[in-house]
């Protein structure tokens, strides 16, 4: 998945590796899709470059940042209306 973060003021485009973890009825009756989103980014792109050297070497912080997230979504009732509904044979002229 591609798409634009901004940190900072800077809005660069970053690619996410998302997998699709499938489709669920919960016990409501909601149908719900769930995703795992993760990757990673240099997080002095966006001039993030504060650091600090520890006492035994090496430094704190890693250039690298990862992403990691784990996203579940909800049907809308409003769109089970729709998709119930036959708008296609809908006369707005009558």
């Amino acid at each position: 998945m591609w798409g634009d973060l901004t940190i900072k003021g800077i809005t660069k485009k970053i690619k996410l590796e998302v997998e699709f973890g499938g489709v669920i009825t919960d016990p409501w009756n909601d149908k719900k899709a769930g995703f795992s989103i993760h990757g990673k980014i240099n997080r002095k792109d966006w001039g993030l470059v504060w650091n600090s050297t520890m006492d035994g070497g090496g430094m704190i912080l890693s250039d690298e940042v990862w992403i990691s997230c784990e996203v579940e979504l909800k049907k809308s009732k409003t769109e089970e209306v729709l998709e119930s509904s036959d708008l296609s044979t809908t006369n707005i002229n009558n």
